[in-house]
């Protein structure tokens, strides 16, 4: 009788342990489970955060390109949209050195509009990589 009864006990431990890990795997499953729901909830949003961040950047660099020299603003947009530096020196007539340096002060001007937003939009890049 005692030996029966030391197995029966043995036995009904093994499978109260069994029980526990199975329920342990299942439990950590749907952790997980929240967890990637929780990632992906926040990676949507903050696509949408780099829309309307996309946005505003837009916005302040069509603001300041139209505040510059029709010229500035004519070669900037020509060369955003892939054009060479001779290409655009061809078409207004300039030299290749006036391209060169009405570009670069649109980008300053752009370079200090854009200052505030530079570690916004780092931190939205790292975290769309991830």
């Amino acid at each position: 009788m005692k030996a029966y009864l030391a197995t029966t006990v043995k036995n009904k431990c093994l499978n109260h342990l069994k029980r526990r890990t199975c329920e342990q795997m299942i439990y950590r499953e749907l952790k997980s489970d929240a967890l990637d729901k929780a990632n992906i909830r926040a990676l949507e949003t903050t696509q949408m955060d780099f829309r309307i961040f996309n946005s505003e950047v837009t916005k302040i660099c069509r603001e300041r390109l139209s505040g510059m020299g029709p010229l500035t603003m004519k070669i900037f947009t020509d060369r955003m949209n892939g054009k060479s530096y001779k290409e655009i020196a061809e078409t207004y007539g300039i030299t290749q050195r006036t391209v060169t340096y009405e570009i670069s002060k649109a980008l300053a001007v752009l370079k200090d509009a854009l200052k505030d937003y530079l570690p916004a939009l780092l931190l939205i890049l790292c975290m769309s990589r991830q």
